[in-house]
């Protein structure tokens, strides 16, 4: 497996909007495309993740090909990882604005015995998982499981959420690999942190975006990331299900996810830089 190494900078993917094809197989135009024909204004950030959502996916894709195709396993970890530290990043933005005393119990540091710190807590779940009918659309495990359901898989065979969070959480001191048969390129802390760059500079405005006008918002808010990742990672498993079961290309996803939710950010930057050395000593 090859991985090459994002540079600091990275050229935009396509200055041409996401597709909206794969989102309409889950009950009309992505969350962020309101159409003005309905008496709706336009969502401000429309355009923006659409821009991020090609930039993110086409990048992507293109290091993660192995002759000549996309390596089915890693890409579905790394975009599963990538949507689940934006909504913990989400997560963590919205709890800023709270107070210090209603920040209090919302979510749970554990420390390992190598010294690594994650997160866990019922909020940092919520952030993955749809409790009201509205969120089905802007969560990864309910799109996710939808998606899977499309692609053949049938309810009986489908992973258990619990199942899938206690396996994460048994594992969460290991270099993590999602569910234990498959063998992704690298772990998904590395993968986290060498694609995470390439979706923070989508995300701000650094790709395609920059050739929208100078007054215009070129930043895409953080509660919106994950909603677009998740849908990057809907795309993702309904190509991938076509040369796996879709059970298990959801198992990997979700388990990556999972993972990516509770990954402390402080560590990133050293694991980065690792990852792009290790990265790079593959090289072909």
């Amino acid at each position: 497996m090859t991985i090459i190494p994002f540079a600091a900078n990275f050229p935009p993917i396509s200055s041409a909007p996401a597709r909206s094809v794969q989102a309409a197989d889950f009950g009309g135009p992505f969350p962020w495309a309101r159409p003005n024909d309905c008496g709706e204004p336009q969502h401000p950030e429309s355009a923006l993740c659409n821009f991020a959502l090609a930039d993110i996916g086409g990048n992507l894709r293109t290091m993660l090909i192995v002759d000549g195709r996309v390596h089915a396993e890693t890409y579905l970890a790394a975009t599963g990882v990538l949507a689940g530290f934006a909504a913990q990043r989400a997560l963590f933005d919205r709890l800023s604005s709270l107070s210090a005393h209603r920040r209090v119990g919302q979510v749970m540091v554990a420390t390992t015995k190598r010294g690594g710190k994650f997160f866990f807590g019922d909020m940092l779940n919520d952030a993955l998982i749809a409790r009201r009918d509205e969120d089905r659309r802007l969560k990864i495990w309910p799109l996710a499981f939808d998606a899977a359901i499309s692609a053949g898989m049938k309810p009986a065979s489908a992973p258990k959420l619990e199942t899938l969070f206690g396996s994460v959480a048994g594992r969460i001191s290991e270099p993590f690999f999602p569910s234990p048969e498959t063998k992704p390129g690298a772990s998904a802390q590395d993968l986290l942190a060498l694609f995470w760059p390439l979706a923070r500079q989508a995300f701000e405005g650094r790709l395609s975006a920059r050739k929208l006008p100078d007054d215009e918002l070129k930043v895409v808010s953080p509660q919106l990331r994950p909603v677009v990742l998740s849908y990057l990672a809907v795309d993702c498993l309904l190509e991938t299900a076509k040369v796996m079961p879709a059970a298990k290309a959801l198992t990997i996803l979700m388990e990556s996810a999972i993972y990516g939710s509770k990954v402390d950010p402080a560590a990133l930057e050293a694991a980065g830089r690792e990852a792009r050395r290790a990265a790079g000593d593959r090289r072909c």
